[in-house]
């Protein structure tokens, strides 16, 4: 399940990844009103992959959206897994250090078959965040290479879940959506192409604030003012694009510090 805008330079990719690992039945993509090219290549998939494509106009909601869509499936046993459009499945092997990042879609189909329906909800091991290394790329996917392997920081982790066992998923997916029931760690993580150019940095993150209702230079001050904790106590959403939009605003954009171990996804 993906709820997307304006994800034209990710995904055919992401289509083609997940469609590795999954039928095109299984999958569902929420598009809020997209402007670019994302609404004909969801036609086209849908056509060609039998994806299920679906509309929804208010951003703020996002979660409640994806909740409704996996809670069509309560009755069916399985998993459902929530990801953004710029996060792409993988499995990992062995410790940290020695890590590595496998994407056979046949593999990570594997993995997940074996995991037991009757625990509620699952967390991923992980995320890879991107480092660019330019300010644009004509394709990120291919073109960058190296990322940052954010293990078990609890920040990073997603959720997914016994679709048997849900209940609710949130904005951002990281917290337990089945009430009462323990969470299991796995060995999948998934790419986070977060950053992958200034173009691209502040493209979402004026659509998110927007999204938000943060249209003003005001409206974004006061919401960048409020820390993380503050933003889990009162529920509030887009803390830190704020941040990032004012700083795009205000100065020169630089690239990822990598600060923590490198992949060489492509190789």
């Amino acid at each position: 399940f993906s709820y997307i805008k304006n994800q034209e330079r990710l995904l055919c990719q992401w289509l083609d990844h997940h469609l590795s690992i999954v039928p095109g039945w299984a999958i569902h993509i929420v598009d809020n009103n997209s402007t670019d090219s994302t609404p004909d290549i969801l036609t086209r998939y849908k056509k060609n992959h039998g994806i299920n494509t679906h509309t929804h106009d208010h951003f703020p909601w996002k979660g409640q959206k994806i909740t409704e869509l996996i809670l069509r499936y309560k009755n069916h046993p399985g998993l459902s897994i929530p990801l953004d459009g710029d996060e792409f499945l993988v499995l990992m092997t062995g410790d940290r250090y020695k890590s590595h990042v496998v994407s056979s879609g046949e593999k990570i189909q594997s993995y997940l078959k074996g995991l037991s329906l009757k625990f509620g909800c699952y967390r991923t091991l992980g995320c890879l965040n991107s480092i660019p290394e330019q300010e644009y790329y004509d394709d990120p996917i291919s073109e960058i290479t190296k990322f940052n392997w954010h293990w078990n920081d609890q920040t990073m982790c997603k959720k997914f879940y016994s679709t048997e066992k849900f209940i609710k998923t949130d904005q951002g997916n990281h917290h337990n959506g089945c009430k009462r029931l323990p969470t299991y760690n796995t060995d999948i993580a998934y790419l986070h192409y977060h950053d992958i150019g200034r173009e691209d940095m502040e493209t979402r993150c004026k659509l998110i604030c927007e999204g938000h209702g943060l249209g003003t230079l005001e409206q974004l001050q006061m919401r960048a003012g409020e820390d993380n904790k503050s933003q889990l106590d009162h529920g509030f959403v887009g803390v830190e694009r704020a941040n990032e939009y004012l700083n795009l605003q205000n100065r020169q954009y630089t690239v990822v510090n990598s600060w923590d171990i490198q992949f060489n996804w492509n190789n």
